[in-house]
């Protein structure tokens, strides 16, 4: 219970597949306080893995720490023999995927700071709490 005029504090976090700098926007309209842009960044010169080309298009080979891939070369890395059976038994929480390739961090985030920036102008507000 609170009392007239205290302000509780609340924290949404908007997680889903940023797609455009608008999206940051959105979010924030809709109560987040905080987005990922793990994906976004993934694809990324500066985050690893290879870049490959399919139908034209490039793409950045991403996967999480707690994929199966990153637990087998984590393994390999530390010594760690694994058998089938580790392999078999091994509860993968990452994700390994193809994400779309994006350039430079500066990039992006010069998008998607944009993206909010007209999005806040677009509303009236004059801050994020707006």
């Amino acid at each position: 219970m609170c009392k007239s005029g205290e302000r509780i504090w609340r924290s949404v976090n908007c997680r889903w597949w940023n797609q455009i700098p608008g999206d940051v926007a959105k979010a924030i309209a809709a109560g987040a306080s905080t987005v990922m842009i793990g994906s976004m960044l993934a694809g990324t010169d500066e985050s690893p893995g290879m870049i490959m080309t399919r139908r034209g298009h490039r793409y950045k080979a991403s996967r999480g720490m707690a994929s199966l891939t990153a637990n087998i070369e984590r393994n390999k890395r530390e010594g760690n023999d694994l058998t089938r059976e580790d392999i078999e038994e091994y509860v993968a929480e990452g994700v390994e995927a193809a994400v779309p390739y994006r350039g430079k961090v500066r990039e992006v985030l010069t998008q998607l700071v944009g993206g909010l920036q007209s999005g806040m102008s677009y509303s009236g507000a004059h801050s994020i709490e707006e």
